[in-house]
């Protein structure tokens, strides 16, 4: 048999593959003999091949159809193409008609052979092949994934080839749904286990996918979100700035955005996210929809808002301290000379003074200290609250730390005349406790304070203390009054700032923040204060803190009230002092012309201390620290850097009292820090010391 015709034609008849060359890209009805429209449209809507005879019987045709992908990655279609195999039997018929001139019988035995025969061949060589290559395609298309069995290469040579290709496409769309499927698998596994929220948002506003972070961020089930809109889950404050973005989005101003906003938890709360959103585009220039990549940024915000705050409470923090600071410079400066003249007054045995003019001395004295004690109070409470305030923990002897408070006190007591006595004392003598012995004695001598002034005249105050047994435990002081005492509605508010419990009504001295100045500071030093107190009883005030071990007794740093300045130490000495304000040079005067063996040299600013340093050679040099041209660091750099005055002690006065200003100027070689206003016998005990280390 010969091939007439064999092409592949695509849903538009257009030849696609060709016996004939030149049939290649033809419209079947203008090249391929026999072609009916009607039979290719029947075909190609079945899924069975079709088998005619040409009406002269010199003709056969075959037509199966097929599917047509458009690429390797389509796994299924609707449009379909057909297969044409025709054969012309015009030869065999001319054969057939010679043998039958030659012999009527031959002729008939060979038709009957060809009517028998040809069917098993067509079968055989093409309507097997072809079927099995339909049924493969249909396997192909109805089962997307799963490896498709090779069709056989058989039939004719036209037949084979096209068997061929259909096997090579088919492992083509394997490999492809493969990668495809693989593709789809790790863009799932992105797109839920990302640790940021994603969402596929419609261009009006609805979820159309979200992951599990997204869901756990906003505290909504997946099920939840995809029932809402973007809309809803946005803090309505945001709202209309993100619609403003969006839109710029959709007009294509922009092709992604980034912008940072508030959503409302399912709780209420608010969260922040960081978003960035960018357009998907299809075929037309609109957006088909958004992705939108969320990240949880709450905590950065609220930290920054923390940081803010802090910042905020610093600076204030910081400008309240530096105007403490300031206003107790103020402050101490007049103080100096109100309280050193009095105290001159009172130490100066040749002024001849009556004994009336002597008590209004004191009360000027003790008006003096009154108002620096409630300077002290505020700075100390003020440093307390800003978390400045150090304290240096030692051992220190109970017994020589009390003689040291009611020194300071008992001057006070006799005024008012209240009588103090330790009870017992000699039984502890040897107790000692861990506190910074500075801080200790302030908080003792305020409650001493206190035991005074609300006692009743004729009062008595008892200061006890005594350890717990063993070793690593506390030792406990405490200071009984016999005054008014407080109600339990007082003891309620004893420890609040500037609450004075009424007292402020009966003429009675104070600032309300004593006690608690001295309840911080022997919290700092690891202990507790607590009180009893009955009406018309009395009140004890009792300090806790943790036992130490004994020490050598250390250098008092409190100056005796039967201490005689003048008779301290009668050698002879030059002692230089850098003051620019007149008042106090004349009160350092004063002061040490109750010492006829020290000569003072007054300097008015700080180069003139600098250059009298070298010319008289003094033994001393106090300085203060905020002289009009230098400050006493400059002149005390000065004075270390010259080989001439390096080895001379230099003692700083100032009113500046802040702590970390004490700390620079002992750092930066100050032997000793005095603060104003100058307690002049401690002032004469500070020289006589660095005078008898000298020697």
């Amino acid at each position: 048999m010969r091939t007439a015709a064999l092409a592949i034609l695509n849903p538009d008849t257009r030849i696609e593959i060709a016996h004939r060359q030149t049939w290649l890209g033809q419209l079947a009805a203008a090249v391929v003999p026999g072609f009916s429209m009607q039979r290719f449209e029947r075909v190609t809507q079945g899924t069975l091949a079709d088998v005619e005879f040409g009406a002269d019987g010199l003709g056969l045709s075959v037509m199966a159809p097929f599917a047509v992908l458009s690429g390797p990655t389509q796994l299924r279609s609707h449009q379909r193409g057909a297969v044409i195999l025709s054969y012309d039997l015009r030869a065999e018929h001319a054969a057939l008609r010679a043998r039958q001139l030659r012999s009527h019988v031959p002729e008939l035995l060979g038709a009957l052979v060809l009517i028998v025969l040809l069917p098993l061949l067509l079968q055989r060589v093409v309507t097997r092949p072809l079927t099995a290559l339909s049924e493969a395609s249909r396997r192909l298309a109805g089962a997307p994934g799963a490896p498709p069995e090779p069709v056989p290469e058989t039939g004719s040579a036209e037949v084979a080839q096209l068997a061929r290709s259909f096997n090579e496409m088919a492992r083509t769309v394997q490999v492809a749904q493969a990668g495809l499927a693989q593709s789809e698998f790790r863009l799932r596994a992105t797109f839920e286990l990302a640790a940021i929220g994603i969402a596929h948002v419609a261009t009006d506003g609805r979820f159309l996918r979200v992951n599990r972070r997204l869901c756990d961020m906003l505290g909504y089930s997946s099920e939840q979100l995809l029932r809402m809109s973007a809309q809803m889950v946005t803090h309505p404050d945001d709202l209309e700035g993100d619609l403003v973005l969006l839109c710029r989005l959709m007009d294509g101003q922009v092709l992604s955005y980034t912008s940072e906003k508030r959503y409302r938890h399912a709780n209420g709360e608010i969260v922040w996210g960081s978003l960035n959103v960018a357009a998907v585009h299809g075929e037309g220039p609109a957006p088909e929809f958004f992705i939108s990549v969320i990240e949880d940024i709450t905590a950065r915000k609220l930290a920054a808002a923390a940081l803010l705050v802090a910042q905020a409470a610093e600076q204030a923090n910081a400008s309240k301290t530096e105007f403490l600071s300031r206003m107790s410079h103020e402050l101490r400066t007049p103080l100096n000379a109100v309280l050193g003249f009095a105290q001159i007054l009172q130490l100066d045995s040749t002024e001849s003074l009556s004994t009336n003019q002597r008590a209004k001395v004191r009360h000027i004295a003790n008006a003096g200290t009154h108002l620096l004690a409630m300077i002290d109070d505020v700075l100390d409470l003020s440093r307390i609250d800003s978390g400045n305030m150090r304290v240096t923990l030692q051992s220190v002897p109970v017994a020589g730390l009390v003689d040291e408070s009611l020194a300071l006190v008992s001057a006070w007591a006799d005024e008012a005349n209240v009588r103090i006595v330790l009870e017992p004392l000699d039984d502890h003598a040897g107790n000692f406790v861990i506190a910074d012995p500075l801080r200790l004695r302030q908080a003792l001598v305020n409650l001493l304070s206190n035991a005074i002034k609300y006692n009743r005249r004729g009062g008595l105050i008892t200061v006890r203390w005594h350890a717990d047994a063993g070793q690593g435990g506390r030792i406990h002081l405490s200071v009984h009054d016999t005054g008014r005492g407080l109600s339990e509605d007082q003891l309620q508010h004893l420890f609040e700032p500037f609450n004075r419990l009424g007292a402020d009504r009966e003429a009675i001295q104070g600032t309300g923040i004593g006690l608690v100045v001295t309840r911080r500071l022997i919290e700092l030093m690891g202990g507790s204060l607590s009180v009893q107190s009955e009406v018309g009883v009395g009140s004890s005030f009792a300090i806790t803190l943790a036992a130490g071990e004994a020490v050598a007794a250390a250098r008092r740093d409190f100056v005796e009230t039967s201490t005689d300045p003048t008779a301290m130490n009668r050698d002879q000495a030059t002692v230089l002092y850098a003051e620019d304000d007149e008042v106090s040079a004349e009160l350092a005067k004063s002061l040490f012309g109750l010492r006829p063996n020290c000569r003072l040299v007054v300097a008015n600013s700080g180069r003139a201390a600098i250059e009298l340093a070298l010319t008289e050679r003094p033994d001393i040099i106090l300085l203060d620290m905020n002289l009009g041209d230098l400050t006493g660091f400059e002149v005390m750099q000065k004075l270390a850097g010259d080989p001439r005055t390096a080895h001379v002690p230099c003692v700083a006065l100032s009113a500046e009292a802040m702590p970390t200003f004490i700390e620079a100027a002992l750092a930066a070689g100050f032997e000793s820090y005095v603060t104003k206003p100058v307690n002049g016998k401690a002032l004469l005990l500070c020289v006589d010391r660095l005078l008898a280390r000298r020697r």
